[in-house]
């Protein structure tokens, strides 16, 4: 009977110690799963500040690149009403010069006028006449924005033959001549 009872007593022991083996190896591979999921979510916060860093560091240098040097939009002489106030200008500019051979390129701090003839086919007094003119609708297509937006200032007119060579720029309200 002794050996019945201290077998019976033996295999409960190792039953009891199987099973609390098998409850800390659950327990462990609990703690296990909880520090990988803890570690591939902490991973995936890391993935992503690391995308947004890198976001932030493109539009940084993007911003950087282009601050020095705005594009040029061209005006087309379409004016819509949905489009911000410099656009509209230009192109109220671009439809008042009345011309499909001058073209008006512009950005926040100028407009640029292409005129259709190189420097030496125009005279000085051609070249005054012309730039003169370019100012005075310039200034009235200005005066009719500003009945909408009192503050709303065009910015100055810079005038270019074909080959891109400037002839004459806006300074203070007048024209000054470089040519």
């Amino acid at each position: 009977m002794k050996k019945v009872t201290f077998m019976a007593i033996a295999a409960l022991t190792l039953l009891i110690a199987g099973c609390g083996q098998q409850e800390a190896d659950t327990d462990q591979g609990q703690e296990e799963t909880t520090e990988q999921v803890t570690t591939e979510s902490s991973s995936e916060e890391s993935k992503k500040e690391k995308a947004w860093e890198l976001v932030d560091k493109a539009k940084a240098k993007s911003k950087q690149e282009n601050q020095g040097e705005e594009q040029y939009r061209k005006a087309t002489g379409i004016v819509s009403g949905n489009r911000p106030l410099l656009d509209q200008f230009a192109n109220s500019y671009k439809q008042w010069l009345d011309s499909s051979q001058i073209e008006v390129y512009y950005r926040s701090d100028r407009v640029a006028v292409l005129l259709p003839v190189t420097s030496s086919e125009l005279t000085n007094d051609q070249l005054h006449q012309t730039a003169d003119g370019l100012l005075k609708i310039k200034n009235d297509v200005e005066k009719t924005y500003k009945i909408t937006d009192k503050d709303f200032t065009a910015p100055p007119v810079y005038v270019h033959d074909t080959n891109e060579v400037q002839l004459a720029h806006e300074e203070n309200g007048v024209m000054i001549y470089d040519k």
